[in-house]
């Protein structure tokens, strides 16, 4: 009895060591991979002067799952899921960045000989650098604040790319060491973007505007 109340015991203080000691999420020295944006729900605005005449804007409401937009397009590239890596250079301060990109392919008349085929790419980076700060070994929040460059071209057609200003503040659940899952707000703008249509016409102003609740993963080692 005396055998197994010690083997208990040292089983368990073994347990409360490692506990103890593993790295709470936000240290330095953490690289953290994420996919990001993966399903949310966006409340979106565009704007584009006309090649012709007269102004045009655009809202827009979406939901998507990120996994469905591959071979689709997004509504707007701040929509596109992303791929993205961070590191925390000292205790809460991370830099790093996201990229994204999508391809489709689409063809009119329903595949009748002679229709016209589109090739449509999507393309997005977006360096950045954010606080993670933990309430509690599960709990905490990572805001993040960046710029992003964009890119969308259509085979033998129009072109749209912008510069804009990119930020989010995740709330990070951690159930396990080292993976957790994120969810919170996401504010996007263009500050500067055109539109060059497929006639090869002028270049006009463009630019989007997104509001978002956005779910992702990370991991971190």
């Amino acid at each position: 009895m005396q055998k197994l109340t010690s083997a208990v015991l040292l089983a368990g203080s073994l347990l409360w060591s490692a506990v103890a000691g593993a790295q709470e999420f936000g240290s330095k020295g953490d690289a953290v991979f994420s996919a990001e944006r993966l399903m949310g729900v966006h409340a979106s605005h565009e704007f584009r002067d006309s090649a012709i005449a007269g102004p045009r804007e655009e809202d827009y409401n979406s939901t998507g799952l990120g996994f469905a937009w591959f071979g689709a397009t997004a509504r707007t590239p701040y929509d596109l899921p992303r791929l993205a890596f961070d590191y925390l250079v000292i205790d809460h301060l991370s830099i790093g960045g996201s990229i994204a990109y999508a391809s489709s392919s689409d063809s009119a008349n329903n595949g009748i000989p002679g229709g016209v085929r589109a090739d449509t790419s999507q393309f997005l980076f977006a360096p950045r650098v954010g606080y993670a700060y933990m309430f509690g070994r599960v709990v905490g929040i990572w805001p993040r604040g960046g710029l992003t460059y964009h890119d969308e071209s259509v085979n033998g057609g129009s072109d749209t790319n912008g510069f804009g200003i990119d930020l989010d503040a995740m709330f990070v659940f951690v159930p396990v060491q080292h993976f957790a899952f994120t969810l919170g707000p996401s504010f996007d703008v263009d500050f500067t973007g055109n539109f060059k249509p497929a006639n090869a016409g002028s270049k006009v102003d463009h630019g989007y505007r997104s509001f978002g609740l956005q779910v992702g993963l990370l991991g971190w080692i």
